[in-house]
């Protein structure tokens, strides 16, 4: 789900269709359909960020006439997206590494190694924010050069990363094995 050019964007139930929905309504206002299935969502520097997991890449769409403008290769399982901080930021949820794109170039700038099961990304606050399942980890990534600051230890299985303010925050899970 995003937030932004005058709509909320959704994936379809079958995930191949990106739905805009009018914000005040909920009526659905535009239907995209893309080649695969969605794996995430992000509006941003004008245009609506599409990942498509199956194909590895991302996709940039025009919010308003639903035109794909550039389809930008990236890792395997291409999912989460995010945009901001001067770039499109994917988490490569099979690979485990975190691409970030140019929207400038269109093109892949870097990607870095991030963890073992990456799972969310949220950018602001001066970061770029991966939740890791693997190591139920919360890293804080440099926007400039797409490096790993810290990692916080959520005490959990982290799902899920958004920021109010200034503060990231975590929804994780706890999960047991037992009898």
């Amino acid at each position: 789900v995003a937030t932004g050019v005058g709509a909320v964007w959704v994936a379809g139930a079958k995930g191949d269709t990106i739905v805009a929905l009018d914000p005040r309504s909920g009526v659905p206002r535009r239907f995209i359909r893309l080649e695969d299935s969605a794996g995430g969502v992000s509006v941003g520097f004008g245009a609506l960020w599409v990942t498509e997991p199956l194909a590895h890449k991302l996709v940039r769409i025009d919010p308003v006439t639903g035109e794909t403008l550039a389809e930008i290769g990236v890792g395997a399982g291409a999912g989460p997206v995010a945009a901001g901080d001067g770039a499109v930021w994917v988490v490569n949820t099979l690979d485990g590494t975190l691409s970030r794109v140019d929207p400038g170039r269109n093109a892949v700038a870097s990607t870095a190694p991030i963890g073992d099961a990456p799972t969310a990304v949220a950018v602001g606050a001066g970061g770029v924010w991966v939740t890791d399942e693997g190591t139920g980890t919360l890293i804080s990534v440099n926007p400039g050069t797409g490096t790993v600051r810290r990692r916080y230890s959520t005490g959990a299985a982290p799902a899920a990363v958004t920021l109010l303010g200034q503060t990231p925050w975590v929804r994780a899970e706890e999960r047991r094995v037992g009898k």
